[in-house]
């Protein structure tokens, strides 16, 4: 029959087609944690998935597979007990039959930081050196678009070779001259790696039913100018195990002889080095940042996302100032981090018909857990590094250098006319009672004391000297001023802002509302809202400005700080989602933006994971209109430069000049499996329906990234026994 086809497609071929010569077949499963099932049964599907690979393997003994990342094993690795298994999956990894690849997951990149991104590739890395093997390839599929960090990062770890192919809705977004190309890309650093992407998606093989479908790509490809003689072509589908791989092998690999094409099954690394060989020296280079298109659909959990967020920074941190500890505890905080970051944790709708409205819920609580537990976790360990809470001491965090700081912390009394006295041997500070109505990572404490304190790096202690009557001014006021800047805030909770010593307004509108539906996400609309009151506050160490919005507003409050000595205003925005419109799935759902029009013009750069993206549109790719921040948003000219740091929000645009920020995405039902079209319950689970968002913005010279840095890393405190310094009050 085969023979057939072929003398078929001799008689239909266009003389002097093709000059791909050969074609590497490279059967996977593509991971999608959540995605087509709960975490948990996905996890029970890939137990079985490589429970029954052995068999295959002995069955067909051409047959390869690819591991494309390494939780999936994972999931058969926790369940086995029987060695020689294990034994049997080493021996093929070594005879390259089974290829693992570097990744846990396909990683949405953009939203995480380096040190997590890190350690993404350690699992897998770290099983193939107990077992004598090597790992030279990372497959992330899928996702449409990475951040520029990770040809650096994959190049420091010893994997020379990465693969991808995007989810096919983008392909049209890449600027690549072909259907599927090659290249190697470039990092800030200069590592380079080689990269293969293909526009037609990790499935694009599935499709190929015979050999007629595979030449018509090659084709295709040849039309477009594809100027090398083999070409990679993956198999696989969500969670679909080897079947898709196996078919593949039987129609298009197994007994097929054609005149001018030699197809084979491979593996990724295979492809790769074939490709290096013959052409290394034609292959172009690109660098940059290609990510943002899915990095958003985190904002749909934007508490555990804050949660992640923080986790991410104090983890990366503390094993910078302390080592990483090689606990059970330890490595389950980056385990659920990496999770967090992986691309189809998210909390939402889920896919049209692939979850019962029980399941939806089920793996919404499984992504806020990843981040809770992470949170919770290191949150514990960091205060295990504090001395126990002594009557009349407070134990202070700093892991940063030498530096002045905000401290907070929690008394077992709290009174808000009383302030307390501390001192660190050499100078008395004041500490300040205030309140939040929120609370997140970044503010974890509802009710406490303040003060700003010098601190070096590591454990600072400060003795409680005594408690004071204190008397805060409160009027009803719209302005504050320091040596730095003056702040006007106007009664639609918009804000301008003067720097005295650039003679020059940052903005004279900022803060404004818009909100679309993601059904229709070009369309914003400015939200209209009232102020209700502006209490203005001061003490020894700054101004302030509470904004209360009116009551039916899901913009709750707008806090603005001047601090005493640095040049910078903070805004602190309290969103209540339990006030946001009810969203019909017809919708889907509706997105928050806060809005800083700033006047001028700038050249932008953003913090990415592990360095400053300069040149937002160097990749050849169509970016998103929202793309990912770590934390510092840069705007400069000859003149001035703008600094906004973001502790929660990481999504931003800047256009026409506006710098908007990605606050949250509000789902009220999803399309399910066994209801049709339901109400969620709630869209993130066992988190506050209140969400705090902070911004920094600073002005001068340079970008301040230092100040943001300190911004991000506050100082952690151990709580103050004062019950003894306030008797009789």
């Amino acid at each position: 029959m085969k023979s057939f086809l072929t003398i078929l497609w001799l008689l239909v071929i266009v003389s002097g087609f093709c000059v791909i010569e050969k074609v590497f077949i490279i059967p996977f499963s593509h991971q999608d944690i959540g995605f087509t099932s709960t975490q948990q049964n996905v996890a029970e599907k890939y137990v079985e998935v490589y429970r029954n690979l052995i068999p295959i393997m002995n069955n067909f003994l051409e047959f390869k597979f690819t591991i494309e990342t390494y939780w999936q094993f994972e999931q058969w690795l926790n369940n086995n007990k029987d060695m020689d298994k294990l034994s049997e999956f080493i021996s093929l990894a070594k005879n390259g039959r089974l290829e693992f690849c570097a990744a846990y997951g396909s990683m949405h990149s953009g939203f995480s930081n380096c040190f997590i991104l890190e350690n993404s590739l350690k699992s897998a890395k770290k099983f193939a050196k107990k077992n004598g093997f090597d790992i030279k390839t990372c497959m992330m599929n899928d996702v449409p678009g990475f951040c520029a960090d990770l040809p650096d990062i994959l190049a420091n770890h010893g994997i020379p070779y990465f693969m991808s192919g995007i989810n096919d809705k983008y392909g049209g977004v890449l600027d690549l001259p072909y259907p599927a190309n090659i290249f190697f890309w470039e990092g800030p650093e200069g590592k380079k790696v080689l990269t293969w992407v293909t526009k037609n998606s990790y499935m694009e093989g599935v499709l190929f039913k015979n050999v007629f479908f595979l030449l018509s790509y090659l084709e295709e490809l040849e039309n477009s100018g594809y100027p090398y003689n083999a070409v990679a072509v993956m198999v696989a589908s969500d969670n679909g195990g080897y079947e898709q791989g196996v078919i593949a092998y039987l129609e298009l690999v197994k007994d097929m002889v054609l005149p001018d094409v030699g197809i084979k099954i491979s593996t990724p690394t295979e492809f790769m080095r074939y490709m290096e060989n013959h052409y290394a020296e034609s292959i172009p280079t690109y660098a940059g940042d290609w990510s943002g298109w899915w990095e958003v659909v985190k904002t749909g959990g934007p508490y555990s996302a804050s949660l992640a967020r923080w986790a991410q920074e104090f983890s990366s941190l503390y094993v910078k100032n302390f080592g990483y500890p090689d606990t059970k505890e330890f490595n389950r905080i980056i385990n659920d981090l990496v999770l967090y970051t992986e691309h189809t944790a998210s909390c939402g709708a889920g896919w049209p018909g692939n979850l019962s409205l029980s399941e939806t819920m089920i793996s919404n609580t499984t992504v806020v857990n990843y981040a809770k537990e992470a949170y919770n976790e290191l949150n514990k360990i960091i205060m295990d590094k504090l001395i126990e809470v002594k009557s009349n001491k407070i134990s202070v965090l700093n892991l940063l250098d030498e530096r002045i700081a905000r401290i907070m912390f929690e008394a077992d009394k709290w009174d808000p006319d009383t302030s307390i006295l501390i001192s660190n041997g050499s100078n008395k500070y004041v500490c300040t009672p205030f309140t939040l109505d929120a609370t997140d990572a970044w503010n974890p404490i509802k009710k406490g004391y303040e003060c700003f304190v010098p601190l070096s790096n590591g454990i600072n202690d400060f003795e409680i000297l005594k408690t004071e009557n204190y008397k805060r001014n409160n009027i009803n006021e719209s302005t504050l001023e320091n040596d730095y800047y003056i702040v006007k805030v106007f009664s639609n909770g918009t804000f301008s802002i003067f720097d005295k010593q650039k003679g020059i307004y940052l903005g004279k509108n900022m803060g404004y509302f818009e909100t679309s539906y993601t059904q229709n996400l070009p369309e914003r609309k400015i939200l209209e809202v009232d102020t209700t009151l502006n209490s203005k506050f001061d003490n020894i160490y700054r101004e302030s400005i509470r904004v209360e919005f009116n009551e039916s507003s899901f913009i709750e409050s707008l806090e603005i700080v001047l601090p005493e000595k640095v040049k910078a205003i903070s805004a602190k925005y309290i969103v209540d989602r339990n006030k946001l419109p009810y969203v019909n799935y017809n919708k889907h759902s509706i997105n928050l933006y806060v809005c800083f029009p700033i006047e001028g013009d700038y050249l932008l750069n953003y913090s990415g994971p592990c360095s400053v993206v300069n040149e937002p549109f160097k990749f050849p790719s169509i970016r998103p209109e929202f793309i990912p921040v770590r934390d510092i948003v840069g705007l400069s000219n000859d003149n001035l430069s703008i600094t906004v740091g973001t502790r929660q929000a990481f999504m931003f645009s800047y256009e026409n000049e506006v710098l908007r920020f990605h606050l949250l995405r509000h789902y009220d039902e999803a399309a399910t499996k066994d209801k049709g079209i339901a109400k969620l319950p709630v869209s993130e689970p066992g988190t506050p329906n209140k969400i705090i968002f902070d911004f920094l913005i600073s002005s001068g010279d340079d970008i301040e990234k230092a100040l943001v840095k300190e911004f991000i890393t506050i100082p952690i405190c151990s709580d103050a026994n004062i019950s003894e310094f306030m008797e009789g009050k």
